[in-house]
């Protein structure tokens, strides 16, 4: 897991594979504070950004997650978001499988997990098998974000 700032990324970047510049780019060319809610190619499946808007619900009525084939750099671009996650797939068990379909399976709860609170042009990146539960409330009731999901392949 990786947990940082949109501001940063220039500096930051020669950190991390060029893969995730490539996702970078994309809020250089787009507005996304605007627009329109869908998937966007950037290189063709191997990455690609998800625009998306939902409500935060409190921690208990979200799902954990993990991916084989893609990582995740989500990013929250209105309202803020609280994150839960562990480190592996260590003691848990899949609720609901969606690997193949959809490069998602849901998991039980963790015994022990991190929380911690993205606001307005902080990121975190998860890789493939990190657990991780996003969506969850920062305030009590939830609050409406708007956030952008890259995924980048990373099954190679």
């Amino acid at each position: 897991m990786i947990y940082g700032l949109a501001a940063n990324w220039q500096k930051d970047k020669r950190k991390y594979p060029a893969a995730f510049d490539q996702a970078f780019a994309f809020l250089n060319q787009y507005d996304v504070t605007t627009l329109a809610i869908g998937k966007y190619p950037i290189d063709g499946d191997n990455i690609f950004a998800s625009v998306q808007t939902l409500c935060t619900q409190d921690e208990e009525l979200v799902r954990y997650e993990a991916h084989a084939k893609y990582l995740d750099i989500q990013l929250v671009i209105t309202g803020r978001e609280k994150y839960l996650a562990s480190p592996n797939l260590e003691g848990v068990s899949i609720t609901e499988n969606f690997l193949e379909e959809r490069d998602v399976a849901y998991y039980t709860r963790p015994a022990s997990h991190c929380s911690f609170i993205a606001n307005p042009g902080q990121y975190v990146v998860f890789f493939p098998g990190e657990l991780h539960c996003p969506c969850c409330a920062a305030t009590p009731g939830g609050e409406d974000i708007r956030k952008v999901v890259f995924k980048i392949r990373w099954d190679d």
